[in-house]
Parts: structure tokens; sequence; C-alpha cells
């Protein structure tokens, strides 16, 4: 058992120190150059930036994750359970959204709590908490899955999948810091 907890541990430190520096990156890239002004806030704004504006940049792998961030503010402005449409992709013309709306409950969920705490308007904080969404569900898998495979399987193979976790890059990819996106 102790194995098990030593090997969750373990993957879990590795996960939260790459965590920190590419969000880090991720920061330093959103701030942009010296001397630009920073968005002001706007609670009646779909983005809950003023004028519609955004200010996240993510990294190459998360570029998909820039849309997804647009489906939940859509959805947040439409007022619905569903989007059904979107004006983002195929301009001028649109076109029908059919992927499953759980992950933009997930940043919606998410989103509500870092609005509690900061202050910024919704939209604004799914923004905000969108580059890390995944990896807060990669935690919860890390520290979950190894238990329930040690009932079956024993300490050794709860253990090492804890490790092949954190250390499986085509797996960590769907998770890490930056990649917002339905995958994970």
């Amino acid at each position: 058992m102790l194995t098990v907890v030593v090997a969750i541990a373990i993957t879990l430190c590795f996960v939260a120190n790459d965590s920190w520096f590419r969000y880090q990156r991720i920061l330093n890239s959103t701030r942009g150059t010296a001397g630009s002004p920073e968005p002001s806030t706007d609670a009646n704004s779909p983005t809950g930036y003023q004028m519609g504006m955004r200010k996240l940049v993510l990294p190459a792998v998360g570029a998909d994750g820039l849309h997804w961030i647009m489906h939940t503010q859509n959805l947040l402005e439409g007022g619905g359970w569903r989007i059904r449409f979107t004006s983002n992709d195929n301009v001028p013309l649109g076109r029908e959204v059919h992927w499953s709306h759980g992950f933009i409950w997930w940043l919606i969920v998410v989103g509500y709590f870092h609005a509690a705490i900061s202050g910024l308007p919704l939209p604004a904080a799914i923004e905000a908490v969108a580059p890390y969404a995944n990896t807060l569900i990669y935690f919860l898998l890390i520290t979950a899955l190894p238990w329930l495979l040690f009932r079956r399987f024993g300490a050794i193979a709860s253990a090492s999948f804890a490790i092949s976790m954190g250390c499986t890059f085509t797996f960590y990819e769907f998770f890490m810091i930056g990649n917002v996106d339905h995958h994970g």
C-alpha cells in the first residue's frame, strides 16, 4: 500500500512541477509586451472583457481550446443547456455544433469557483481557468484510478499505472496545462 501512495505522490509532484512551468509560460505569453494595456472587464460582455476582447494566449497544442472557450461563453450568453449552432467557425455561414457538452459544463463549473474567488465576470473567469481545467481532472484521475486497480491487481500494478499516467506523454498531453480540449 505504501508503494501506491509513493507512486501517486511522485506522479502528482512531477505533473504539478511540469504544470507550473507550462502555466508560467502561458501567463507570460498572455501578458504580452510591456506597456500594452490589459483589457478591462465588463460583466455585460459575452467574453467578460470590454468590446468582446479576449486575452488568453495558448500554446499550439491548445489552439482548439480557444473554440471550446468561445462555445462555453456562447452557451452562457444564450442561456440554455446546449449550443446547437456557432458562428465562430466557418465564417460567415457558421456551422452546427454536435460535440458533447460535458467539457463545456466542466469549464462553467470551474469558472464559477474562479469567479467567486477572483471577482471576475464568469466569461472572463472561464477564460482564466481554461488552461488548467483538464489538469484538475488529471489530478483526480491520478489519485483515484490507482486505488481502483489496487483492489483488483495489487500494489505493483497500481503503482506502475500511477507512474505511467505521468510518464506516457501521449496520454499526459490530453490533460496538460494549456490543452483546453474535450479529449481528456
